[in-house]
């Protein structure tokens, strides 16, 4: 099965800004992230563990953010260099919404209008050390809108799914003085349309151009080699995905998703509950992990829905799973 991965420009630009926070990492944590060669990437798997020690040692508020406000936009390798080309930030979003998987594969941006102006939605994929990943996540977003824009942007509201993890005035440091809203049902950033479309760079549509063409050059090493790695890549990444929603991703009719899928032994039910099953099992090993936010995440109508499928995978509930000790194994 394929596995995720994110570059190592971002991971190796964390490093540094830690002692600053007074975060000393293991020496052997510290290494194996230091030492990914150059034109290689590191596992999400090990992006995970770096988030979660850090999160664990910081004694200090809001680390999400205080990490991320340091990185800049050229620490995302290809992806920051297309950023630094595009006109506005809606000429930006495209490019992020495309090629976000060259910085890392851990979640997906989304955009939609409203009366309100334009959300910019993530959805991460990852349960470790959740909420400070994704405060990172946007305040380096806020860093890089402010070099697209010419100048400083605030966002007309920042939403978030989890609780404050800081005091209000550290939120203010990163986004200004906007609404900002906790514990929702989502993350986004949402703009206003005069921010989306304003531009005041020179911009050379050439250079932008040849970027985007080593920027997909770039993803298709990214792409998994046969059918059934790319749909178990996306299944991996959306695993809440339904049969009909991964054969319009592939631009197939669900009974050609179905005879593709057919010619390697198996078939789509089978292979997104091994996914869920999989990802269910390490999951409930993180700190924070609830039957709710599971069943949000693998797509299931409520807690019910989920607690049957898990039994219907494992032979056991999930409180009787936990007691018996196969989740620390």
């Amino acid at each position: 099965m394929y596995a995720s991965t994110v570059t190592p420009g971002f991971s190796k630009a964390i490093l540094k800004f830690l002692p600053s926070l007074g975060i000393t990492l293991p020496d052997a944590l510290r290494r194996q992230v230091a030492a990914c060669p150059a034109g290689e990437r590191l596992p999400l798997s090990l992006q995970d563990q770096l988030w979660q020690t850090i999160t664990d040692l910081a004694s200090c508020d809001g680390v999400g953010l205080r990490i991320g406000r340091q990185l800049q936009i050229d620490q995302f390798d290809m992806l920051g260099f297309l950023l630094l080309s595009s006109v506005n930030l809606a000429g930006a979003v495209d490019n992020l919404l495309r090629f976000s998987d060259l910085v890392g594969e851990g979640g997906r941006f989304a955009r939609f209008h409203s009366q309100e102006g334009w959300h910019l939605v993530y959805r991460p994929h990852f349960e470790a050390a959740r909420a400070p990943r994704l405060e990172a996540i946007f305040a380096s977003v806020m860093q890089g809108a402010a070099v697209v824009a010419g100048g400083p942007v605030i966002p007309k509201r920042v939403v978030f799914e989890h609780r404050p993890q800081a005091p209000l005035a550290l939120y203010r440091e990163v986004f200004g003085e906007t609404q900002i809203c906790f514990s929702q049902t989502g993350n986004a950033l949402v703009f206003s349309d005069e921010d989306w479309l304003c531009s005041r760079r020179d911009i050379q549509p050439e250079l932008q151009a040849q970027l985007i063409r080593l920027a997909q050059q770039q993803m298709k090493r990214l792409a998994p080699a046969s059918f059934l790695d790319q749909i178990s890549h996306l299944l991996t990444q959306q695993p809440s995905l339904t049969r009909a929603q991964t054969a319009a991703l592939c631009n197939l009719s669900e009974r050609h998703l179905n005879r593709k899928l057919a010619d390697f032994g198996v078939s789509f039910r089978t292979l997104s509950e091994q996914i869920k099953k999989q990802q269910a099992l390490q999951m409930l090993n993180q700190k924070g992990s609830t039957q709710a936010n599971l069943a949000l995440h693998f797509g299931y109508a409520d807690d019910s829905a989920f607690a049957k499928a898990f039994k219907r995978w494992t032979g056991m509930g999930i409180r009787d799973y936990r007691a018996s000790g196969c989740d620390s194994e």
